[in-house]
């Protein structure tokens, strides 16, 4: 497989039909998920993302929400209301967590209470 027969640059979805359609069905499902999570594939470990095709295997599928990037499009969307001063606290808090984690990326799966 080379660059040309994927998608878009930074992008990890084939494009190539030839190469989708003789692909067994286990390994569209699992090219499948990595497409639709490819900024957790980029971030996570081997054994991580392993964990996660087997439960997609198993049929568990779940969604991979990145808590900063939705802690940051409501920062953001606070910010264009009347109440744009009370996004402070919030850029305070995004910034605290993404210092903390040394990322800005965070599954909320590994936030545990």
């Amino acid at each position: 497989m080379s660059i040309k027969q994927l998608g878009k640059k930074d992008t990890l979805i084939i494009k190539d039909n030839f190469i989708l359609i003789g692909l067994p069905s286990l390994l569209k499902v699992y090219r499948d998920w990595i497409s639709d999570n490819d900024t957790f594939v980029r971030r996570a470990s081997a054994f991580e993302i392993r964990d996660k095709l087997v439960a997609v295997k198993e049929g568990q599928v779940s969604e991979v929400i990145d808590f900063l990037a939705f802690c940051k499009g409501f920062i953001d969307t606070k910010k264009k209301t009347p109440e744009a001063s009370s996004a402070k606290p919030l850029v305070t808090v995004y910034n605290s967590l993404v210092d903390y984690f040394r990322s800005d990326y965070l599954p909320i799966t590994e936030i545990n209470y």
